[in-house]
């Protein structure tokens, strides 16, 4: 019985790894997706950081960082970068597709709701 009691918790921490991989997988698709997009956006209108930061409102820091793929922008900023590919018209409508894509994702795993399956 006790050997029983061993696997089963080695299979519920085996879970749990690999469910914590799936979140860090998705996460850097996520990563991957927004830092894309801003500079796909970014070389479309021919700006520099600086000046589409200056455009959204953020730092060029910021702008960098969602470039880098280190941080995803907030959903203040989620709004601005919709308007500006949604104002890019024709020329902007796949990366508003990619947008949608992404924000339809948020919907479903955002606000530590995929690692809130995590305990």
């Amino acid at each position: 019985m006790k050997g029983g009691n061993n696997e089963l918790v080695s299979s519920a921490n085996y879970s749990r790894m690999v469910l914590e991989n799936i979140i860090k997988f998705m996460d850097d698709i996520d990563a991957i997706s927004w830092s894309l997009i801003v500079r796909e956006l970014r070389q479309r209108l021919n700006l520099s950081q600086e000046r589409l930061a200056q455009q959204l409102g953020v730092s060029f820091q910021t702008v960098n960082r969602w470039e880098t793929g280190k941080v995803n922008p907030s959903p203040m900023a989620t709004q601005l970068i919709k308007k500006t590919l949604i104002d890019l018209g024709k020329d902007g409508q796949d990366l508003l597709d990619q947008y949608l894509i992404l924000m339809e994702m948020g919907d479903s795993y955002a606000g530590g709701t995929r690692r809130s399956f995590v305990k």
